[in-house]
């Protein structure tokens, strides 16, 4: 956001009116707001309680000095000086200009009296003290002054002044960039546990084409995901010819009367109606083997168990959907996973349930002679 820098231009006036005017003109070509006692209106307060708070207000301080010391405070400092005191008092960023050799100035603009000739020459050696530049012309100065506070903003960067309009818009920026921050750290753990997306209608709201387009492998695990594989079928199909591919299953066992009862209780059907479905899914997978082209590596397991979920493993990405134990549902809810915990979980308990000793392989006849109508239509 672009900002401008308040400058408190301090000087004697009188003697310096056409340098000052050279020195506000420069700053102002720097996108700098020059402030000076002459800038401001008479106030009520007295002058040196203002002259505090418009420095106090100042990003940056500079101070011209030629050959005069200027209008004295009661105290016997020049408010020239005493600005200067204060500035750097106040932790101001300043440079101080003074005139190069004073023999070489008009007489009417060199101090006459000697006691304010010895106080201008030991507030020279004072600003000397700090930064300082020299100059001998209004265009030297007004260079000098150009260059040295475009190198001060850089070396000493200031909170500087905007726009009303604009720091409203910048702290909305700022709040929205402070509610990125806490919902970064709010999934932040689901980052780890590698959700990357949550859906309650998974076979509308995942692109499953996308994925089988970008795998060579699948591991799938379910009870029968009937209407999965009938609207897959030609993706199924796809991988089954594609060199190196390879598609592993892992299904209720059939035989298994424990987990027969437990999916009809689930799906409210008849436990033959569950073991139809088992098989028909047993099959469709053992009818891609027959696929024209077939290429890929395809096996299947049957374990004794009623999965708690469906699983579809893909080579980036696996989609997880849970199921329901009360039978009926509204939705489905379906996790989306990348690499993260609960991925490695997954896939971990996957590759033991398919290496299991309880884990079985089906031989075509099996599968075949619980084949009915309803695969025969489908196959």
């Amino acid at each position: 956001m672009d900002k401008l820098y308040q400058v408190f231009v301090s000087s004697t006036f009188v003697d310096l009116q056409e340098e000052r005017r050279e020195v506000i003109e420069a700053l102002l070509g720097i996108d700098c707001l020059p402030s000076g006692m002459e800038l401001f209106p008479a106030a009520d307060e007295d002058q040196w309680t203002l002259i505090k708070r418009v420095i106090d207000q100042c990003d940056y301080y500079i101070v011209i000095s030629a050959g005069m010391y200027g209008s004295l405070h009661p105290s016997g400092k020049s408010y020239t000086q005493m600005e200067y005191e204060y500035a750097v008092g106040a932790g101001k960023p300043t440079i101080a200009f003074l005139y190069r050799d004073l023999n070489k100035l008009a007489a009417e603009k060199v101090e006459r009296e000697p006691d304010r000739l010895t106080k201008l020459n030991a507030f020279r050696e004072l600003a000397k003290q700090k930064m300082v530049k020299f100059w001998d012309t209004r265009d030297s100065l007004a260079k000098a002054v150009y260059q040295s506070v475009i190198h001060l903003i850089r070396e000493k960067p200031s909170p500087g002044w905007v726009r009303a309009d604009l720091v409203h818009d910048e702290r909305e920026v700022l709040m929205l960039k402070n509610q990125i921050l806490l919902l970064e750290k709010e999934l932040e753990p689901l980052r780890r546990a590698g959700v990357s997306n949550a859906v309650l209608s998974p076979y509308t709201e995942i692109d499953w084409g996308g994925l089988f387009s970008q795998t060579k492998t699948l591991d799938v695990l379910f009870a029968y995901a009937q209407t999965w594989r009938r609207s897959r079928t030609v993706e199924l199909n796809q991988l089954a010819c594609t060199k190196e591919g390879k598609i592993r299953v892992i299904l209720p066992d059939p035989k298994d009367a424990a987990c027969l009862a437990e999916l009809a209780r689930r799906f409210a059907c008849s436990e033959d109606e569950v073991r139809k479905r088992i098989y028909d899914a047993a099959g469709h997978f053992i009818s891609l083997r027959k696929v024209t082209g077939c290429l890929a590596d395809i096996s299947i397991r049957l374990y004794p168990f009623a999965p708690q979920y469906t699983l579809y493993r893909f080579d980036s990405v696996s989609v997880l959907s849970m199921y329901s134990h009360r039978g009926s549902r509204s939705g489905v809810i379906t996790l989306m996973l990348r690499e993260g915990i609960l991925r490695s979980y997954i896939l971990d308990e996957f590759e033991k349930l398919f290496r299991s000793e309880k884990a079985r392989v089906p031989d075509d006849s099996e599968v075949l002679k619980h084949f009915d109508e309803l695969y025969v239509e489908n196959a």
